[in-house]
């Protein structure tokens, strides 16, 4: 899969859990013939100059609701975002099989955008990727 390239980034928006924000990111139409697809990027708080950062990855069948674990990093002084991978949580749209992918390696493309994002929203912090079980793949 090739992701089209972000075409002016959408403003952050409130996201379900409080204190948090999202923004989504497009990823153009699915191999797999399920529609559109998309990712979403969640922040804690607002934007933040950061040195470091981390990005969370889920496992298979999850998604990001840890706000204790985004508690943790931003703790230690880390801007923490979150994805939601296509066709996964806040990512999932109506007609799209949860979770279903037949290439790991069509996650590769928004995991680069999301970092451009976190690049962009933080003016550059090192990003340490946290993979959680399957995300660690």
């Amino acid at each position: 899969m090739t992701p089209q390239e972000p075409q002016g980034q959408p403003e952050w928006q409130p996201d379900v859990l409080p204190g948090y924000w999202q923004q989504t990111i497009a990823l153009g139409p699915d191999p797999d013939g399920e529609g559109d697809l998309v990712a979403t990027v969640v922040r804690r708080g607002p934007q933040v100059r950061a040195e470091h950062a981390v990005l969370v990855v889920h496992g298979y069948t999850d998604y990001f609701f840890h706000t204790e674990l985004a508690d943790h990093f931003a703790a230690r002084g880390m801007a923490f975002y979150a994805i939601d991978l296509h066709k996964c949580g806040r990512s999932r749209r109506p007609g799209q099989t949860p979770h279903f992918t037949t290439d790991l390696a069509s996650y590769y493309g928004e995991l680069r955008q999301a970092l451009q994002l976190i690049a962009a929203d933080t003016t550059g912090a090192r990003v340490c990727l946290y993979g959680h079980s399957a995300g660690g793949l």
